[in-house]
């Protein structure tokens, strides 16, 4: 890793960005497991079907952001689809016990639009960034700031929904191996929006180092 590199505000801005986009969304598919599952008693197979159409629509806004980027920079598309993923990140988290299951799929929807837009936006603005001969290692610290951020989603994630039941529970109800009963489905309910709520947070962080980035200059190797 060539620490001189963060030396370039639109790059480390860049990689934050993709940072806390990583620590905040990466959980989200893991938590609305849990209350599809765990609250609403959906199978593996049912809760993951209501999420398709959303990864369908994040495939189809990915050129799309691609040419806006290349036409109006990385700014705009990578914060507007952080915006929308913390759109529907709060949506997630009113979900109840009794709320109509579509509105996992207007959420899904809508992630996917956030997911299209920021991902080919924050990908070229770190590469428009990176000097000519580092690519290589540019593009290697833009997957390990993601994946590092993918790690610890999770833990965090896990860490706050467990606060309302038992750890060994959380791990049987994500695996499809057990259901809640009707005593701890409320107050599982509540520890999953509270996980929401703090992934929002993270979005938010996200959302600020993507604005801050500035236009690219690129520079000549460190």
């Amino acid at each position: 890793m060539n620490l001189s590199l963060f030396r370039i505000p639109s790059l480390s801005f860049s990689l934050l960005a993709s940072f806390f986009q990583s620590l905040g969304n990466f959980a989200v598919l893991f938590l609305l497991m849990m209350y599809l599952q765990g609250v609403r008693g959906l199978s593996p197979l049912q809760a993951s079907l209501l999420l398709v159409p959303g990864y369908i629509v994040g495939s189809a806004m990915g050129p799309l952001s691609g040419r806006l980027t290349d036409r109006i920079g990385a700014i705009v598309p990578a914060t507007g689809g952080l915006v929308a993923q913390m759109m529907a990140i709060l949506l997630y988290a009113q979900l109840g016990t009794s709320t109509a299951l579509g509105w996992v799929t207007v959420g899904s929807l809508i992630n996917g639009v956030g997911s299209g837009l920021f991902f080919p936006a924050n990908n070229a603005a770190v590469m428009k960034a990176a000097p000519s001969g580092v690519y290589g290692i540019v593009s290697g610290m833009l997957r390990t700031f993601a994946n590092i951020g993918m790690v610890m989603s999770f833990a965090v994630a896990m860490f706050i929904a467990a606060q309302s039941i038992p750890q060994r529970l959380v791990d049987a109800i994500f695996v499809g191996t057990a259901t809640l009963t009707p005593h701890l489905t409320h107050n599982f309910d509540i520890g999953i929006h509270n996980a929401f709520y703090g992934s929002i947070v993270m979005m938010i962080l996200a959302a600020a180092s993507s604005s801050l980035r500035g236009r690219h200059k690129v520079r000549s190797s460190p």
